[in-house]
């Protein structure tokens, strides 16, 4: 038994580096989908296969260019992560990739169709920071929600910034937040502050999610700081 305890563990490094470095090789994250998927067929009620399984169907949704495609993966990661809600109701990351993966799905749907699914999300992100109060991904998440959700419904700014200075105390070098407080404060006109946090991202030198980093958040922040220096102009 210890033997086939110590094959798993020592898979779900591997699991985690392949992820975490999937922008150093094309076939990283499919490798990591692979072993993954591979595990959860073994054995379903291993937490820490179930999560990064949720992980990995979300970040296939993330880089599917087709819309059906899209809903496809996080489906399947809703389900993965619904699935060890249900067997582990009081494990963090379980509410947690339940949360992003259906939240994906509103967006997808429109935020106007999709009001109860944003609810979910909300619930979801919620638990997640009552089992682990310091968890950036569901402050940040919080933060995101009041970002987008629109005012009428409960948006806020405010509130948006709050959970996300959270996050950014909790984790200094957790890039996407960043990027996120930029975009707070793009909506609220004032520049000057989303020019600092975009640049911020730009020069960072040990971001906690190297791969996030180099293939989505310093591109994105220097999209935008593009399209804030036009913006001025």
């Amino acid at each position: 038994m210890f033997s086939i305890i110590l094959f798993l563990n020592l898979n779900l490094n591997v699991v985690d580096s392949f992820y975490e470095y999937r922008h150093l090789r094309s076939n990283y994250l499919s490798q990591a989908k692979e072993m993954l998927e591979k595990e959860y067929a073994l054995d379903r009620d291993n937490p820490d296969v179930l999560w990064r399984l949720a992980r990995v169907y979300f970040k296939y949704g993330d880089i599917s260019r087709e819309k059906r495609r899209r809903l496809y993966w996080y489906s399947k990661g809703r389900d993965v992560a619904g699935e060890m809600k249900k067997k582990f109701p009081h494990n963090a990351e379980a509410h947690f990739w339940y949360a992003v993966n259906t939240g994906r799905m509103a967006e997808l749907k429109g935020i106007l169709n999709s009001l109860s699914l944003a609810s979910v999300v909300k619930k979801s992100l919620e638990k997640t920071l009552k089992f682990n109060p310091n968890h950036t991904g569901a402050l940040e998440g919080l933060g995101v929600y009041y970002y987008r959700l629109p005012g009428y419904a409960g948006g806020s700014t405010d509130k948006a910034l709050f959970y996300m200075k959270k996050a950014m105390a909790v984790d200094p070098n957790y890039t996407v937040v960043y990027i996120d407080m930029a975009k707070v404060y793009i909506k609220k006109k004032e520049y000057h502050k989303a020019r600092y946090y975009l640049k911020k991202v730009i020069n960072m030198k040990n971001p906690t999610h190297p791969a996030d980093y180099y293939l989505e958040d310093k591109p994105e922040a220097k999209r935008l700081l593009k399209k804030l220096q036009e913006v001025e102009r």
